[in-house]
């Protein structure tokens, strides 16, 4: 059984017979009493107790938690110091009394024990977060690794898809160009066949004007070549097809064996 003493003054009794473990709260303290072997110890308020069976009293003075063993109790140690008269107690104190398996642990008060199991519950859910949180990151690193592969790859896979689509590109343009210059050739093979032509052309002009120019002549010493306006002649033959040239009669235009006089 166990009380709350809030008023200023107040005795925790410790004594005899006792069987679980709990938290006992007085004023703004607390008592936490460990598992008790045999159910030797207990703790409740001064009125509760008869004198023979306290093993120390705990009171809140002015100068704080003071702990008084009973003389007629076991040596009683605070922190595995020994008592003599009182113990002025701190937060965070073991209270261990000889000859009963059982220590007290005297610390701020709490509201309930079930904050206890709610602050042991949160401690074990932050232990859990943290490492999830670990293996999260781990993950996560595993995750950026195989992202990384996946990228390479797919870079890769990119960098081989474009040089084969460029390397057709530069056959296709090759070819291209060795069409381009088949063409060209084609071109300059047609200029060459015209070039070839005119030039046949020209020395057939050439000598349709000496052969007109030459018969022009015969016509009359006042005739000259510039006189002989033009003449044609068969390709190949060199025969005379036509020529007009100047008389003192006008022009005369001579086609084949035929003459005309304009």
């Amino acid at each position: 059984m166990a009380e709350k003493g809030e008023a200023p003054g107040a005795v925790l009794l410790i004594i005899r017979r006792g069987h679980d473990e709990r938290v006992i709260e007085f004023g703004e303290r607390a008592l936490h009493v460990g598992l008790v072997d045999g159910g030797q110890l207990e703790v409740k308020t001064s009125e509760e107790a008869p004198p023979e069976s306290v093993l120390a009293t705990i009171a809140q003075t002015e100068r704080g938690y003071i702990l008084t063993p009973s003389p007629t109790s076991p040596p009683v140690a605070v922190n595995h110091l020994p008592v003599e008269g009182e113990a002025l107690l701190q937060d965070g104190d073991r209270i261990t009394f000889e000859g009963i398996s059982a220590q007290l642990e005297f610390r701020v008060r709490r509201e309930r024990w079930a904050h206890w199991k709610k602050a042991l519950w949160w401690e074990h859910a932050e232990r859990e977060l943290r490492r999830w949180l670990r293996h999260d990151r781990t993950m996560r690193r595993k995750a950026l690794v195989v992202v990384a592969l996946l990228l390479g790859l797919v870079f890769v896979m990119w960098f081989v898809v474009n040089e084969y689509s460029l390397r057709v590109g530069i056959g296709e343009l090759n070819e291209q160009l060795r069409q381009q210059e088949r063409a060209l050739s084609r071109v300059s093979e047609a200029l060459d066949e015209v070039k070839r032509k005119l030039d046949l052309l020209a020395s057939n002009v050439e000598g349709e004007l000496t052969m007109a120019g030459r018969i022009s002549n015969t016509y009359g010493p006042s005739v000259s070549l510039i006189e002989a306006t033009y003449g044609f002649v068969e390709p190949g033959t060199g025969k005379v097809l036509r020529y007009a040239e100047t008389t003192e009669g006008g022009m005369a235009i001579t086609h084949g064996e035929e003459r005309f006089q304009v």
